[in-house]
């Protein structure tokens, strides 16, 4: 603004001192006589005064140029500045749309990674049973196995048992009456009639035992055997081969179930407890 008016001052100056020499200088006026000078000084003033005029229109229309050519670049770049304002704010909207995206996924990631978490702790928890119970089983198996290992040496015990019984037996010589067996098992008469007589015959039902503690037998031939005069545990531990094929033939259904479960075993077992 201080430029501006010491431009108007200075424009002045030079107006009136032009004007002073343009008419002292040039026209002679100073000079000649009051009355004479003044006619002329007021034509000589309105010459100066046109230039002014033509002066100042010429430079107000040269500023008018400058100026509307600085207004038009101005506007230009007020109008690329806007549009790079635009142009900005779109982008921003991008980016926030962006991101609200990229939180959505990140708390998304974040649930799944909590879930993940779970599902391994649960994973791990299973995995902690499982091996418990796997732990479990290893023990019973290997209980079972023992128990098989002491079964089967109980099981080859007896056999040699049976072996020696068996030898001992064909070592003995056998009675004559021995060869009408298949005689006597086809009689008409009933087997229990048969068995009667036996050494058997003095325990009852009464003294007897429970011979379905033995395995391979039920309460269907427990009461063949009592029908047969066996009643306990001693009876059946004490059976000869003769005793056993006469109970086989009794029962029938099940030929040599005796020696296939070893009831002889187990009776003397449970004898002995």
């Amino acid at each position: 603004m201080r430029a501006i008016f010491v431009l108007i001052t200075g424009f002045l100056l030079l107006c009136f001192f032009s004007a002073r020499w343009y008419i002292c200088g040039i026209l002679d006026l100073c000079s000649l006589p009051g009355d004479q000078a003044v006619g002329e000084k007021t034509v000589a003033i309105l010459q100066i005064l046109l230039v002014i005029l033509i002066a100042f229109l010429t430079g107000f229309g040269v500023s008018w140029l400058l100026r509307d050519r600085t207004f038009k670049s101005a506007r230009q770049q007020f109008a690329w500045l806007l549009n790079e304002r635009n142009s900005a704010v779109d982008q921003l909207k991008v980016l926030e749309k962006e991101n609200l995206t990229t939180r959505k996924r990140l708390i998304e990631s974040q649930m799944e990674a909590t879930q993940l978490v779970h599902r391994t702790q649960s994973a791990e928890v299973d995995l902690q049973h499982e091996k418990g119970q796997v732990q479990l089983w290893q023990q019973e198996t290997k209980s079972m196995q023992e128990r098989f290992a002491k079964h089967q040496a109980e099981s080859e015990s007896l056999q040699e048992r049976v072996s020696q019984l068996e030898n001992e037996i064909k070592q003995k010589p056998q009675p004559v009456v021995e060869e009408k067996k298949p005689q006597a098992i086809v009689s008409s008469a009933p087997i229990e009639t048969r068995w009667k007589g036996s050494r058997f015959t003095p325990a009852t039902w009464q003294t007897g035992d429970d011979l379905t503690l033995i395995s391979g037998i039920g309460h269907g031939i427990q009461r063949k055997l009592n029908d047969l005069g066996v009643y306990s545990f001693q009876q059946v531990s004490e059976l000869t081969p003769d005793e056993i094929y006469r109970i086989n033939a009794a029962i029938k259904f099940f030929p040599g179930r005796i020696g296939r479960d070893n009831w002889i075993g187990q009776a003397a077992a449970f004898r002995r407890k």
